[in-house]
């Protein structure tokens, strides 16, 4: 019995040391790259800081547009600004100066990181309430049409 457990914390102990050596890894290689200038602000960075600049705008636009909201749509909307604000938020904490000294380097390679899975749960959510609001945009343009057209179109039924 002893045994078992005295196998089960060396393998416990074990797989902890091959996690701090992966998480030390991936922190000296980030850091490094962005003190050498390789890894400034990364594309898919900015990528996503701009389009989640062009969704805020959106769906502040979509949402103050009289008459076309309604409550499902509402809530959406206001969930995804808040999602986007705090996309943003977290984006905007992981710019890195021009020329970082190590420091800096160090600091923003932690700091990518850390805020990893954040990012990543945000998009997600982000990414689910798009869809949720393409649905409910359909469903709209789907009863627009069907009260402009009774008969349900040109003659062809929906």
């Amino acid at each position: 019995m002893a045994e078992a457990a005295a196998v089960a914390a060396s393998i416990g102990l074990a797989s902890n040391v091959l996690q701090f050596i992966d998480f030390g890894t991936r922190f000296v290689v980030k850091a490094w790259r962005i003190y050498h200038g390789v890894q400034g602000n990364p594309d898919d960075i900015l990528d996503l800081l701009a389009s989640t600049k062009d969704f805020e705008a959106a769906v502040a636009a979509l949402a103050s547009e009289p008459g076309t909201v309604d409550n499902a749509m509402h809530e959406i909307c206001a969930s995804c600004a808040e999602v986007a604000s705090q996309l943003l938020t977290s984006l905007r904490k992981l710019a890195i100066p021009e020329q970082p000294g190590k420091r800096e380097a160090l600091q923003a390679a932690f700091k990518r990181l850390w805020k990893q899975q954040d990012i990543e749960n945000l998009k997600r959510r982000m990414d689910g309430f798009r869809k949720q609001l393409v649905v409910q945009l359909l469903l709209s343009l789907r009863y627009s049409i069907h009260s402009f057209f009774p008969c349900g179109g040109l003659g062809s039924p929906i």
